[in-house]
């Protein structure tokens, strides 16, 4: 009598998860090294208004917050956020700094966790100023254009 196996073949190598964590000021120091580059980018396009130092300081302080996307461990974004709170009892889910490698992988994990987070902090809605590119990744969750940034850069001589 012959057997057949009746083993399946083996399962499709999936990728590893993306990873979505809050960084805890305490634990900054561990992380800050990965962080840093995601962030320095887009640096640029803020005029001098603020340094990695400023952005260190604020996570330290606790009065902002920074979320780290991993994959394999390998760290794929950074993003810098703050709650505004006004005084008519809204809050805002402000994303002062962003940066990372192939938003397609992260984009959706990022929206759902920061959004979970943001819900149980009375967010009640996000405020994201960056880079044109970054609403082709946005507008599927709902995000759209509201405004125009402007700017001009006079330097003074006196």
């Amino acid at each position: 009598m012959s057997t057949q196996s009746t083993l399946s073949p083996p399962a499709p190598e999936t990728a590893a998860p993306v990873l979505v964590y809050r960084v805890s000021p305490r634990a900054l120091p561990f992380i800050w090294k990965q962080a840093k580059p995601h962030l320095l980018r887009g640096l640029e396009r803020t005029h001098g208004e603020h340094t990695m130092d400023d952005i260190q300081a604020w996570i330290l302080s606790g009065s902002h917050d920074l979320w780290v996307v991993t994959q394999a461990g390998r760290t794929l974004a950074a993003i810098v956020t703050q709650i505004i709170r006004y005084n008519s009892g809204k809050r805002a889910w402000n994303v002062v700094q962003a940066g990372g490698y192939k938003p397609a992988l992260w984009i959706h994990e990022v929206v759902k966790q920061m959004g979970e987070f943001g819900h149980l902090h009375g967010v009640t809605h996000w405020r994201v100023v960056g880079r044109r590119g970054w609403q082709r990744y946005l507008a599927r969750y709902g995000f759209k254009p509201e405004a125009v940034v402007l700017t001009y850069e006079e330097i003074l001589n006196g």
